[in-house]
């Protein structure tokens, strides 16, 4: 068996408005092939869904706007067959900032528990918010990519 099947295939499946959760999602990615994952991402507003039954693990990217999660975000959860998965849900969000477990509480465990999900982890990591009072296309970038490299790196252990 070739390396990269040893580890399984995995489905980065992610929505982003200002581009942060796709560079998260690529770091991921990144992170899993290196460690002989199967990696597929999919962005979810440039194409149909993903037939997640060939994966053996499906991570999910969104992120928050007005402070609501992303509604393709929301959507993907929906999917009965993701209970037979190893799950992975992870946020960006300007509220993540300051404090990345209430982000999390916030606008993630109350999807997880709707759904009747069980992740293998949920996690909030920093994005891009609108400066106060600027121009609405400036955004003020906290994203952190060393924080998720560091993630991704403990992730590949767990789903091994």
């Amino acid at each position: 068996m070739a390396s990269n099947e040893r580890a399984g295939r995995v489905l980065i499946a992610y929505t982003t408005k200002g581009g942060v959760t796709e560079e998260y999602s690529s770091i991921v990615a990144g992170i899993l092939i290196a460690n002989g994952f199967q990696v597929e991402q999919v962005d979810l507003k440039r194409g149909k869904k993903p037939d997640i039954t060939k994966y053996d693990h499906v991570i999910l990217g969104t992120g928050v706007r007005m402070f609501r999660v992303y509604g393709r975000g929301k959507r993907f959860l929906k999917q009965k067959a993701l209970k037979n998965k190893t799950l992975v849900i992870f946020l960006s969000s300007g509220i993540a900032i300051e404090d990345p477990e209430q982000a999390r509480e916030r606008f993630l465990r109350p999807l997880v528990e709707k759904y009747g999900l069980e992740p293998l982890e949920y996690r909030a990591f920093p994005g891009r918010m609108p400066e106060p009072g600027g121009n609405k296309d400036e955004k003020k970038d906290t994203a952190d990519p060393e924080m998720v490299r560091k993630w991704a790196v403990e992730l590949s252990g767990k789903l091994e």
